[in-house]
């Protein structure tokens, strides 16, 4: 029996590891321009209404704000995407309620098969891949009526199309059309309940059903770019709880309202048409219900 070998490095050669985070200096204020016949103008911000206190010296100049919600003062750039364009994972059923289930490998429409656990895997854009597991993936059969099932047959080249679905996400529906050998068809149910790509809408006249309300187990997309806001976030410490015992879920949010502390050279305000401004918010200790922020609440 041979010695097992172990290898050594000094703590020299270890190398340290760096985190990094995205940030933008460029902010924009919320402001109103006001402009006069004469060809003056100024802009109001809203950070500047009502202000709390101010100073003003030669080099520099301090101001601080009233209490008021951080999306007051800054300008939003936030949108919202939505799953298909993000990971997502959902169940989906009828406007009757009736789940998307599987059964032998088949896709129905409720029925004694098991509601379908539906994993969204973006690859471009809206177009999405839709796996029930580690390895099956939803995917409609190559001829007429390509009906839909669980497969873990593994497709390339031409055959690829037949696992891949353009997802669209709109008024809270969702469809989910794919390319076949008649062009586009959306997954859609007739009267036996089977889902098929057959789906169609004619002008006005929808050819099967293929609307459907999605189940979000996860959230539907996420904010993406610039939101301000502050929150006080309060998580889940039920420890007899075996639900929450080990996430972090949150229990509750809630938008608060803060002071702001601007600060900003003098100099430049007399020099040049825009100014760069740090501004911090002012930290408190107390929670919003008035208690100190280190009492626990269940």
């Amino acid at each position: 029996m041979g010695l097992p070998i172990t290898t050594t490095h000094s703590l020299s050669a270890l190398s340290p590891v760096k985190f990094t985070y995205k940030f933008n200096k460029e902010e924009k204020l919320t402001s109103t321009l006001n402009l006069f016949n004469n060809g003056f103008g100024y802009y109001n911000h809203e950070a500047f209404k009502n202000f709390h206190d101010a100073a003003l010296s030669k080099k520099n100049c301090l101001i601080l704000t009233n209490n008021k919600p951080l999306k007051d003062v800054f300008e939003s750039d936030s949108k919202q995407i939505d799953i298909g364009t993000v990971a997502g994972c959902v169940y989906l059923k009828t406007p009757t309620g009736k789940y998307f289930t599987t059964y032998l490998n088949g896709l129905y429409i409720g029925g004694i098969g098991q509601r379908s656990f539906i994993n969204v895997v973006p690859i471009s854009n809206n177009t999405v891949e839709l796996k029930t597991s580690k390895t099956q993936f939803i995917q409609i059969d190559k001829e007429y009526p390509y009906t839909a099932k669980v497969s873990e047959e593994i497709l390339d080249g031409d055959d690829l199309v037949r696992q891949r679905f353009e997802l669209d996400y709109k008024d809270g529906l969702v469809s989910l059309k794919t390319l076949t050998q008649e062009g586009y068809r959306y997954l859609s149910y007739g009267v036996d309940q089977t889902v098929r790509a057959v789906g169609l809408m004619l002008n006005e006249t929808v050819v099967n059903s293929y609307l459907f309300i999605p189940e979000f187990v996860t959230e539907n997309g996420l904010h993406h770019d610039f939101d301000a806001k502050t929150s006080e976030v309060k998580y889940f410490n039920e420890l007899t709880a075996f639900a929450n015992r080990y996430n972090l879920n949150i229990k509750d949010e809630q938008e608060s309202d803060t002071n702001l502390l601007i600060s900003c050279t003098t100099t430049d305000i007399a020099l040049s048409a825009s100014v760069a401004a740090n501004i911090a918010l002012t930290k408190t200790n107390f929670s919003s219900t008035g208690s100190y922020s280190t009492k626990r609440s269940t």
